[in-house]
């Protein structure tokens, strides 16, 4: 394999791994390998100063007000571990592929995620201190800096918490493209840019809006509906992807469940297959909403 070939399938796999949810590939990936695409982003400044750190008063306060929504600081942080199990369709194709992508997560950074599809599976893995992705060719260690770029992509599972760092500011009152009205914020950190539309009557995370560079128009937009209440988290069981304006991957929870016991071989590069907590070792439970 050329050294181009392996850089741009790094920089593909290091794609898959930084975003909300982690619901799957990144477009670069669609040609000449063997993994599907997705909605996730990269830092459009990587390491860059994004200047003095702005919270604006009436951010915070909604922002204070969302975490709350959600299920506030005290029960998100104690999900000792999460399970998530997602069926996933994607309209990158010329015809709608159908797959899974379940996500395992034990503190305080273990991490595995498959995501399957027919003719097509992936497993990413973060054993607490390196990433590895395995294509179906065995396991590959990444090196340090798309480990970091994994090690930051686990924050997600935690959010709005994550909002809580960075600049903050308000922008205006609007409609989502569902047709919810919305109060916008505007967040930067770390290179990261994004916009949030939070519900003015729930407020409930709607939307997130990413950007591929700091001035540029939002590329990818998740669009967040059908909360339910697990363990007392709010988690939405339906999320939307949106690439460009055109409806890019729709992802519904199947199963999901908080605090029941994970093995941590699962989050070994050699483990093979993970499964639910009450098939066996390395496993997770599904959990009704309540």
């Amino acid at each position: 394999m050329s050294s181009a070939t392996t850089s741009a399938r790094r920089l593909a796999i290091v794609g898959s791994l930084v975003c909300a949810f982690f619901m799957s590939w990144p477009r670069a990936q669609q040609a000449g390998s063997s993994a599907a695409p997705g909605d996730n982003e990269l830092p459009f400044r990587s390491g860059s100063d994004d200047g003095p750190e702005v919270r604006d008063p009436r951010a915070e306060q909604i922002l204070d007000q969302m975490i709350q929504a959600h299920g506030g600081e005290k029960a998100i942080t104690a999900r000792q571990t999460i399970f998530i199990k997602y069926r996933i369709t994607n309209f990158s194709y010329p015809e709608p592929l159908v797959g899974t992508l379940t996500v395992w997560f034990k503190r305080p950074d273990f991490f595995r995620r498959e995501t399957a599809y027919p003719d097509k599976k992936q497993v990413v893995i973060f054993d607490g201190e390196h990433a590895w992705v395995d294509d179906g060719k065995g396991p590959e260690e990444l090196g340090p800096v798309s480990s970091s770029i994994v090690k930051r992509g686990i924050d997600e599972l935690d959010s709005p918490l994550l909002y809580k760092q960075g600049s903050l500011k308000y922008l205006s009152v609007a409609k989502d493209p569902l047709g919810r009205l919305t109060e916008k914020l505007s967040w930067r950190h770390e290179g990261y840019a994004r916009d949030l539309m939070v519900q003015t009557d729930t407020n409930r995370l709607l939307v997130v809006g990413s950007f591929d560079t700091p001035a540029g128009a939002i590329s990818r937009m998740q669009v967040f509906d059908d909360y339910k209440s697990v363990d007392g988290v709010l988690v939405p069981y339906k999320k939307q992807v949106f690439i460009n304006n055109q409806r890019y991957s729709v992802t519904e929870v199947v199963d999901v469940k908080f605090n029941e016991e994970i093995d941590s071989a699962l989050f070994h590069p050699d483990a093979s297959e993970g499964h639910k907590p009450d098939e066996g070792a390395g496993s997770a439970v599904a959990a009704s909403p309540r």
